[in-house]
């Protein structure tokens, strides 16, 4: 995940972090 972060400049990993807050309920 840290090469999303440094790769897509951050948005990516945001949309990603909703994901996975989305499958953790």
């Amino acid at each position: 995940m840290a090469r999303v972060w440094l790769g897509e400049g951050g948005w990516l990993s945001a949309v990603l972090l909703l994901v996975e807050r989305i499958k953790e309920r």
